[in-house]
């Protein structure tokens, strides 16, 4: 499970971060657009975001966890859990609010639980989430994070179209001049994986669908 860390403290984000590594791999940002630049280049599975961040609240970086390939699992890290503070958690889809301080045991706990031992196949071949890759034909084919995310992006939605503008929004942040790319990763994915190359229909002019 990747791990993203957002607090201001730098002291408290240091030790969280070497008691989480033991178990988990560990990104840190202080401040918002450090959080933007992890969540838009590494494919991260839980945020645990403090809610007071200098001038900005946490609840600010939810318009960018929300265009990740899939639903992120937020954990809002607060130390004055007001009744204001739970409604803004409440209201804006936050998984879990938990008041400083916290010692490191009860952060593992629930984060255990919400680790996802789901196992998700593509045509009975298991996708790992752990490394980014298949297994295909009794081999492990090692994706790019690219190739993993679209993949993942086209299994989320499988049978209904993915449109390019989707593509584009939720793999390179909307970047228009993504769209010749996007082919080329498509063709690099069907031949490590030829099972995808009747699987992956191509709606000319629209986007994509996965059957």
């Amino acid at each position: 499970m990747n791990i993203l860390i957002v607090d201001d403290n730098k002291l408290f984000l240091d030790q969280l971060q070497k008691k989480l590594s033991k178990s988990f791999k560990v990104y840190i940002a202080s401040d918002l657009n450090q959080a933007k630049i992890i969540l838009n280049t590494q494919f991260i599975d839980l945020v645990l975001l403090d809610y007071k961040l200098n001038l900005e609240t946490g609840l600010d970086l939810l318009p960018t966890a929300n265009k990740s390939i899939k639903k992120l699992k937020i954990i809002l890290m607060t130390g004055h859990a007001t009744k204001e503070v739970s409604i803004a958690a409440l209201n804006n889809g936050i998984d879990y609010l938990i008041e400083k301080p916290f010692h490191s045991h009860e952060i593992i706990e629930i984060i255990n639980k919400f680790k996802c031992s789901k196992k998700i196949f593509i045509h009975n071949h298991k996708i790992n989430n752990e490394d980014q890759s298949i297994e295909y034909d009794g081999k492990k084919i090692q994706l790019t994070i690219i190739e993993y995310n679209l993949l993942t992006l086209l299994h989320e939605a499988s049978g209904e179209l993915v449109s390019i503008e989707r593509i584009q929004d939720c793999i390179w942040n909307g970047d228009v001049k993504s769209r010749n790319n996007l082919h080329t990763h498509l063709t690099n994915l069907k031949n490590k994986i030829p099972l995808l190359a009747d699987k992956i229909k191509n709606i000319r002019g629209r986007g994509y669908i996965l059957t």
